[in-house]
C-alpha cells in the first residue's frame, strides 16, 4: 500500500515523497520504502525531479496525475442497490413501470422502508450516504412531496390498473384463498377511516381483505372498504370483483363475522370450499357443543395438523 508523505524544511519548501509499505518475509515485520517525488509549489502540485519552483514549463499531464487528492464521500452501495435490482426483477415491477417512470422516489422509498423502521421524511438523510444519492440524484422526497406521492399511489385507478396488469401475468394457481378482513386502526383523515367495532372496543379504522395464492403463500390481491362497513356484506362484492379480474377462488377462510345464510348460499353458488367460524352466540353453535362437546376427544377424531393434533368430528 502507498501513501504521498510531504515534508516541509525550514526554509518554508514542501518535498512530495511516495512512501510504500512492504512486508519482511523473513524478519516477519513490515518496512516503508520512500521514493521522492518533486517539490510542492504553492498550487499544491508536484514538480518533476529538477524542476525548481522559479523556472518551470506548463503543466504537464504527469503533475496533474500527481496532484493531491480530494476527500470524496463513502456511500453504502450494498443494500440499496441489491434493493433496487431486486424489486425490478420482482412481480411488481412491470405492472407499477409507468407510476415509477413518473415517480422514481418510489423504488427509493421502498428500498428505505426495508432498510429502516423510521419514519418517511427521514428517508432523504438515508439517501445521502447512500448508493440511491448517485443513481438518483434528483428525487422530490420532503416531507410534502412524500405526500403527495402516496397519495396519488393511492387513488383507485392506480390499484386497479396494477391488479389488472399483475393478475394477466399471474392469476395463482386455482387454489386461492380469501383470507379474512383485517382492522386496520388509524388517525388518519381519509373518508376511509371510520368509526368501526374490533378486538372488544370502537376505534377508527378501515378494513383489509387480501387473497393469498394457497400453495405458494403469495399475495394476488387485496382490497380496502372503510372501517364502518360490517364484514358480513364485503363477502360479495370481494368474490365478484376477483372474478371480474379472471381469478377463480377455490377456497374461504373465513371469521364469524362473514357467517349468514346469505354468505353461505353465495359460496356454494360459485362452488366455494370455505371454513367459516361459527357465533357462539348462534343456537346452532349451543346445539352443537351440547351433542359433540362430551365425545369430542376421543382417538377416532384425533387429527394431525402440522405439529398439533387437533380433534374434529363431522356433524
Amino acid at each position: 500500500m502507498s501513501f504521498i508523505r510531504r515534508k516541509k524544511t525550514k526554509d518554508g519548501k514542501i518535498y512530495a515523497y511516495e512512501v510504500t509499505s512492504t512486508w519482511n518475509s523473513d524478519k516477519k515485520q513490515s518496512r516503508s520504502v520512500s521514493k521522492y517525488l518533486g517539490v510542492v509549489d504553492e498550487n499544491s502540485v508536484v514538480l518533476p525531479k529538477g524542476v525548481s519552483l522559479r523556472k518551470r514549463g506548463p503543466k504537464s499531464k504527469t503533475q496533474e496525475a500527481v496532484a493531491p487528492e480530494i476527500e470524496r464521500l463513502i456511500l453504502d452501495f450494498g443494500n440499496g442497490f441489491f434493493i433496487q435490482e431486486s424489486i425490478k426483477q420482482s412481480a411488481i415491477y412491470e405492472p407499477l413501470i409507468d407510476f415509477i417512470m413518473q415517480h422514481p422516489e418510489l423504488i427509493v422509498l421502498m428500498a428505505y422502508r426495508l432498510c429502516q423502521p423510521g419514519p418517511m421524511y427521514h428517508c432523504s438523510l438515508w439517501i445521502s450516504g447512500n448508493v440511491f444519492s448517485s443513481l438518483h440524484p434528483k428525487l422530490k422526497l420532503a416531507s410534502q412531496d412524500i405526500s403527495r406521492l402516496l397519495a396519488s399511489l393511492g387513488e383507485e385507478s392506480v390499484q386497479r390498473l396494477f391488479f389488472e396488469r399483475y393478475l394477466k401475468k399471474d392469476s395463482g394457481s386455482a387454489k386461492n384463498v380469501i383470507i379474512d378482513a383485517t382492522s386496520l386502526p388509524n388517525n388518519i383523515q381519509s373518508n376511509w377511516s371510520a368509526w368501526g367495532y374490533s378486538d372488544g372496543g370502537v376505534e377508527m379504522q378501515f378494513r383489509f381483505h387480501c387473497v393469498v395464492d394457497q400453495v405458494t403463500k403469495k399475495p394476488l390481491f387485496y382490497r380496502y372498504v372503510p372501517g364502518n362497513i360490517s364484514d358480513i356484506s364485503t363477502l360479495r362484492a370481494t368474490i365478484l370483483e376477483l372474478k371480474s379480474m379472471g381469478v377463480n377462488q377455490s377456497f374461504a377462510l373465513v371469521d364469524s363475522g362473514y357467517c349468514s345464510e346469505d354468505n353461505i348460499k353465495l359460496l356454494r353458488e360459485h362452488h366455494i370450499d370455505f371454513l367459516m367460524r361459527l357465533p357462539a352466540g348462534r343456537s346452532l353453535y349451543k346445539d352443537m357443543i351440547h351433542q359433540h362437546a362430551t365425545k369430542l376427544e376421543t382417538l377416532q377424531n384425533a387429527c394431525r395438523y402440522g405439529n398439533r393434533t387437533l380433534f374434529i368430528a363431522s356433524a
